[in-house]
Parts: C-alpha cells; sequence; structure tokens
C-alpha cells in the first residue's frame, strides 16, 4: 500500500507494509513538517505582482518543507512591484489559519486567495498590516476569511504613536503620539451620536468641569472656566455672561434684521432697573422704544451714562 498525505499540511503516512527500515527518515521529516506548521516562521519574497489568472502560488508541498505551511508569513520584496500582488495558496483542498504580514514597499496590498480567484472570496490584506487568515479548502470555490473579527476585550493597550485603524482604506485612525490624541478622518464626514434624549459633551481630563454641552431637540452651550457664557435656544443666540466683542465688521444679510433688548426711556434713567444691574458693560447697546432712539452704554456701572447711538444726547441713571 502506497504512502498518502494529509490533507491540510501534505504529512506523509507510509503504506502497511512499506519503508521497511526507513521508518525513522520518514517519521523524522514528518516530525520537521508538523513542527513547521505549528510554528514555522518565513518571509516570502515576491518578485513579481503577478494576477489573478497568474498568481504567486503559496505551496504546501506533500511530503518536503515548504513555505505555505508556515504559521507565520511575512510578504517582502527587493523593490516596487508596481501593482496590487496576487498570492494563492496551493493546493485549493487545504484548510489552513495563517497569520501573514504585508512588508511590500510603494503602499501595495496583496489579494490572498485559494482556488480560482474571485473578489468575493478573497482577502485583501492592505499595506503594513497583520492578519490571522483562515483558508477554508473549498477546491475551486475556496474562501479566504479573516479570523477574530469580532474580539470582546476588557482593556486595550496601545504604546505611543501606535495607531488604530478602521475601514478598508483605513478611513479612520485614532492614536496617541505621546503629546497630543489625534482622530483623523480620511473619508466622508465625522458623525458623533449621542443617546436618544441625551446630551453629547466636552469636558476636562477628570470630568469636573463643561467646556461645551449639545443637547438633543435643543441648545448648545459653550464655557469659559467652567462658567457657561454663550448658548443658543429657539430665538438664535444668547450670550449669558460679559458681551460679544467683535474685533471686525458685523453685518447683517440681506434677508436678516438686527435685534436689540428695548427699554423705555423711564426703565434706561432707572439705575435699579435690570438694564442698568444685569449684564451692562461699556458697549451694552438698547433700542429707546420712547424715543425711537439707539442708546450706548459707557462703562458697567449701574450709573454709567447712556449716550445716543449719534452722541446728540445723553442719560444718567438715578
Amino acid at each position: 500500500m502506497a504512502s498518502t498525505y494529509t490533507t491540510n499540511n501534505g504529512v506523509e503516512k507510509p503504506g502497511i507494509g512499506e519503508q521497511a527500515g526507513t521508518w525513522g527518515t520518514t517519521a523524522n521529516r514528518d516530525y520537521d513538517l508538523i513542527d513547521q506548521s505549528l510554528d514555522g516562521s518565513a518571509t516570502v519574497t515576491l518578485t513579481t505582482a503577478g494576477t489573478s489568472g497568474s498568481p504567486n502560488d503559496l505551496t504546501i508541498s506533500d511530503g518536503a518543507v515548504s513555505n505555505g505551511r508556515n504559521r507565520f508569513i511575512r510578504f517582502a520584496d527587493s523593490g516596487d512591484l508596481g501593482a496590487t500582488a496576487f498570492v494563492r495558496l496551493v493546493p485549493n483542498d487545504a484548510q489552513k489559519i495563517i497569520l501573514v504580514r504585508n512588508n511590500l514597499s510603494g503602499s501595495r496590498s496583496i489579494n490572498l486567495f485559494q482556488g480560482t480567484y474571485s473578489s468575493s472570496n478573497d482577502y485583501t490584506l492592505m499595506n503594513g498590516e497583520d492578519a490571522i487568515l483562515v483558508f477554508n479548502g473549498g477546491g475551486s470555490g475556496a474562501i479566504v476569511f479573516r479570523a477574530l473579527q469580532q474580539i470582546s476585550l476588557t482593556a486595550l493597550h496601545l504604546d505611543d504613536s501606535q495607531i488604530i485603524t478602521l475601514g478598508t482604506s483605513d478611513d479612520l485612525s485614532i492614536q496617541h503620539n505621546g503629546n497630543n490624541s489625534i482622530i483623523t478622518n480620511a473619508t466622508g464626514d465625522l458623525i458623533l451620536r449621542t443617546s436618544v434624549g441625551g446630551a453629547f459633551l466636552v469636558q476636562n481630563n477628570n470630568g469636573t468641569e463643561n467646556i461645551a454641552v449639545f443637547f438633543e431637540d435643543g441648545g448648545c452651550n459653550l464655557f469659559y472656566n467652567n462658567t457657561n457664557t454663550f448658548g443658543t435656544n429657539a430665538n438664535g443666540v444668547n450670550v449669558i455672561v460679559g458681551g460679544l466683542y467683535i474685533g471686525g465688521t458685523l453685518r447683517a444679510a440681506s434677508t436678516g434684521s438686527w435685534r436689540f433688548q428695548v427699554a423705555t426711556a423711564t426703565q434706561i434713567a432707572d439705575i435699579s432697573n435690570a438694564v442698568n444691574t444685569t449684564n451692562k458693560a461699556q458697549g451694552t447697546t438698547i433700542w429707546d422704544s420712547t424715543n425711537h432712539r439707539l442708546m450706548v452704554s459707557n462703562g458697567s456701572a449701574t450709573n454709567s451714562l447712556w449716550y445716543v447711538a449719534d452722541g446728540s444726547a445723553s442719560v444718567t441713571p438715578a
């Protein structure tokens, strides 16, 4: 009875009554093959990118040490291959789990497949990527897919300048470079969502101070030193503390309008009225609804003068 070979790793199984006196040689070679399949590591240097119809074969040879049997395979080159590389595991009925790394130059990707090439059955290994790949040994229609696609962890630690990438083309990346934390979005919009009825908060590092708060179906508030100073509401914007300081030119849109705080002449002249006691500052502007004129304060004190905007008169609260 002739020798046969295991399907997945090509380890020889001598037939009954065969290889009298040479079993030791065969057994030792088989041990080497098993050792290679369990923990073997190899660098495969590609000399050409290949194509889907004429790929670079990664072979598991029956009864002989071969690259395709290794547990870890690093793909390299001696120079930019000029295109995406194609690598095929042979034979197409071998079921293998292999850790692979793409170290090709020129930012080239690798299409890894088994059997007849199909873009729906291959795995594209991005440049610089490590992956644990499963080759299902399904013959001409074999499928290659990534293992551990869903992982549950209690913690994930990465050293400085290590990058977490998300998306087929590494569209989103997160990293800490030792000085700053950086989120980079390379495709489309960066969208932040909160729970229904919840708020989105930006806080200091220990969560004791707010920097900004955004409410669903509501306004948003900006803080200065944990004090709410500016917000939005159904009527527009609200300067809550201090005043609105403009270094350039303030203009209304052609279809817009200006709105000022409105007070009567009596209220403007009353030192105890809210127009003089609340948020009054130099440059505060109100509309005198009695005399139909714009009034500007020259200070923050309750008795600071209100000047008519054209400088024609003034009112001293008393």
